[in-house]
């Protein structure tokens, strides 16, 4: 009779660490809970607070590039000498005299802020065989690089090239790690898809005083009615922004294209008056394109961040449906894996309204804050031999307890 009791004692006193352990799992929650909870919050008043500012939007026109039925490709050559493709530009001798120059009177988009001579470049493209060469000798004041723990290929200095093929559009872009070998990048219609490589498209990416040199090769059979490049500058690593575009040419059905242009200045001052540390804003479209960044996340210490995803399942960004649903009038708060390290992102996302129209939607972000490591490291720790210990002590008063029983 002594030996139940004594039994239901021992998984009582098993269930102290056990109890333990799962509080600590529970106190991270929570912490992530009110993080979550207070990052909604900052997002509602920022958001209130730039509908209220009638000069956050203007309308903008795109001008400056071929436009409306008078649409052909890049003026295209004959190749003389054989091309090969490691940025030398000795090959194109003596077709380069009929380079042309692009610059300001080709941009196709661009920010407040740009300033004329901070990109052009100068292009040729021309035929050999069964492919199409062109060269890009670009002036960038600043040449940024994809980052290399980020499926994006867009959020870095790019060439985007754009083939129509019987009224069917196709986007691809060039960009890369660093100066070398280049292969091509097939641009899914869904943003949530990642690229794929597209091995008709490879080439020669080259550092330069200047800014970079860019040799590329292309199959003919992937070619069509229309061909249009884009060279696209990136100046901030971090955000990834396309600053400006500037490109060869422009498709019909984009001649009148008028679009809500965020004035980044009148948005840093509301954002600045906030006095929001180690937090990230942005503005996107329905794409999930950033039109506007301001700000920066807190880097966490890898320790505690790879400890805190061990065992989570998150997406790398934000998914398209959730952006749909912003667009559809309602809030959103999710987390997903950052991609310039370790560690998570809370974003908190609102709709934002220009008058009565939706025109884009806010994101609020912030890296998720981790328990210190060395405190869950410490506790981990110590709970592994304490439960060691209290599962043979148990064992021990329960076979005690048996003795005793049958003595008895």
């Amino acid at each position: 009779m002594l030996a139940l009791p004594v039994l239901i004692l021992c998984i009582f006193l098993l269930g102290i660490p056990l109890l333990s352990l799962k509080q600590d799992d529970a106190q991270q929650n929570l912490v992530m809970a009110n993080q979550e909870q207070a990052l909604t919050m900052s997002a509602e008043s920022i958001a209130s607070a730039l509908q209220e500012r009638s000069d956050l939007f203007y309308k903008h026109t795109e001008e400056g590039a071929p436009a409306g039925d008078d649409i052909a490709p890049p003026k295209i050559i004959e190749l003389i000498t054989p091309i090969r493709l490691n940025g030398d530009l000795k090959d194109w001798q003596p077709r380069i005299e009929s380079s042309e120059i692009y610059g300001e009177d080709h941009l196709l988009t661009s920010n407040p802020d740009y300033q004329p001579g901070t990109l052009s470049f100068r292009h040729l493209a021309g035929t050999q065989g069964e492919y199409l060469y062109a060269f890009f000798d670009v002036y960038d004041d600043e040449v940024v690089y994809r980052n290399k723990n980020s499926l994006r290929v867009d959020r870095a200095d790019h060439l985007k090239i754009t083939i129509d093929k019987k009224g069917e559009r196709k986007n691809y872009i060039v960009s890369t790690f660093e100066p070398g070998w280049v292969t091509g990048f097939d641009i899914p219609d869904e943003p949530e898809e990642i690229a794929a490589h597209e091995r008709r498209i490879h080439g020669n990416w080259r550092r330069t005083d200047t800014g970079y040199r860019l040799e590329i090769r292309i199959q003919r059979d992937l070619l069509g009615d229309k061909l249009i490049f884009a060279v696209a500058d990136v100046d901030d690593f971090q955000t990834g922004l396309t600053e400006t575009l500037i490109g060869t040419a422009r498709l019909a059905d984009e001649k009148e294209a008028e679009e809500e242009i965020v004035n980044a200045e009148v948005l840093k001052e509301i954002l600045n008056a906030q006095k929001l540390l180690n937090t990230r804003f942005r503005i996107v479209d329905e794409n999930g394109e950033t039109l506007v960044a301001v700000g920066e996340l807190k880097k966490e210490s890898d320790a505690a961040a790879r400890e805190a995803i061990q065992s989570v399942s998150l997406p790398r960004e934000i998914p398209a449906p959730d952006i749909a649903a912003v667009f559809e009038g309602q809030d959103r708060t999710i987390r997903y894996f950052r991609d310039d390290g370790p560690g998570q992102v809370i974003a908190a996302m609102i709709p934002l309204y220009d008058g009565n129209d939706l025109v884009a939607a806010t994101i609020t972000e912030q890296a998720v804050t981790y328990l210190p490591p060395a405190t869950n490291q410490l506790f981990r720790e110590t709970m592994s031999p304490l439960i060691v210990a209290f599962f043979l002590g148990v064992l021990g008063l329960f076979l005690y307890a048996r003795r005793i029983s049958s003595a008895v």
